[in-house]
């Protein structure tokens, strides 16, 4: 299937020494996608701002020019906008992992009514933007100082028309029996077993992600960083961030607010029995002043140290 572009594939021994240098990280890419997902179907795509926020505000990305960089290799229309589809199928080629997991993920693309099958013509548009993500990682390798310019990983009407045809092949030959309905695990179980002409040229090239899938750091952004990474500049979510890192954020918050409380409260119960101890006379007259009963003296001054340590 990578022969029916114009670009070729950067051999093994360079996928294994440029990769491991991506400035963006498995993980990471996970972690961007529902940002992403939630940025677009506000605003209609995803802008240079929403860029560079999502992966460096959201996510923690500290290479601020390599972030800067990547924009373009997606901005197929040239107009600054990026379409959502060719990120979401970017991150399921690239970060997802193993094999059967890229083909689940790029169907849920273009699986639009949730059926887990796809008719010919999606089929086909789902490989058109297999092909351009190929060529956005061939032209810029993850890890390299290449850049690419807006509208390069575009396909030609020549490389359309080959795809195309490709395409329509696989699906034939994944589902013989059925014209209009190919599920996902019936292109897995072809790619995992015996390959043969157009199914051959498919699995090369999901290999050819798988490889530089296992190049790729985990995170860029931190040890022991999961999905998402060490959560830097998370909790500033602004609700187009993802639910996770706000959830985080706040949590954080609470977190510290309650202890700071409680060794307050602590502190001043210390002081309170102190005082008690040191003089029981003092706080009986004043006690006495206040109200005619013990009992209501009690009651009275506990309610005030409980108004005090919640107002502080």
């Amino acid at each position: 299937m990578g022969s029916t572009v114009s670009v070729s594939a950067p051999s093994r021994s360079t996928v294994a020494k440029t990769v491991p240098s991506s400035p963006v990280g498995r993980n990471d890419w996970l972690a961007a996608k529902n940002m992403f997902k939630r940025v677009a179907a506000i605003n209609g795509g995803v802008d240079d701002k929403a860029w560079k926020d999502v992966l460096m505000g959201e996510i923690g990305i500290g290479d601020s020019s390599a972030v800067a960089a990547l924009f373009p290799a997606f901005d197929d229309e040239v107009d600054g906008w990026l379409g959502f589809v060719d990120i979401a199928m970017y991150i399921a080629l690239v970060a997802r992992e193993p094999l059967g997991k890229k083909i689940e993920y790029a169907y849920r693309a273009f699986d639009r009514d949730g059926s887990g099958h796809l008719d010919p013509d999606e089929f086909a548009d789902m490989a058109l933007a297999v092909m351009r993500t190929y060529k956005r990682v061939c032209l810029a390798l993850p890890g390299s100082d290449t850049t690419i310019a807006p509208g390069d990983a575009v396909l030609t009407a020549k490389e359309h028309k080959k795809v195309v045809a490709l395409a329509h092949k696989v699906y034939k030959a994944c589902s013989p029996a059925r014209k209009n309905e190919l599920m996902y695990k019936e292109v897995i179980a072809k790619i995992d077993g015996r390959r043969s002409g157009a199914v051959k040229d498919a699995g090369k090239l999901l290999d050819f992600f798988t490889l530089i899938t296992d190049a790729l750091p985990a995170s860029t952004v931190g040890a022991g960083s999961s999905i998402g990474g060490k959560g830097k500049g998370k909790g500033k979510g602004k609700g187009k961030g993802d639910g996770k890192a706000s959830k985080k954020g706040k949590s954080k918050g609470k977190g510290k607010a309650s202890k700071k409380v409680k060794g307050k409260d602590k502190g001043k119960d210390k002081g309170k029995s102190k005082d008690k101890g040191k003089d029981k006379g003092k706080s009986k007259s004043k006690g006495k002043g206040k109200s005619q009963s013990k009992a209501k003296t009690k009651a009275k001054s506990k309610s005030k140290s409980k108004s005090k340590g919640k107002g502080k």
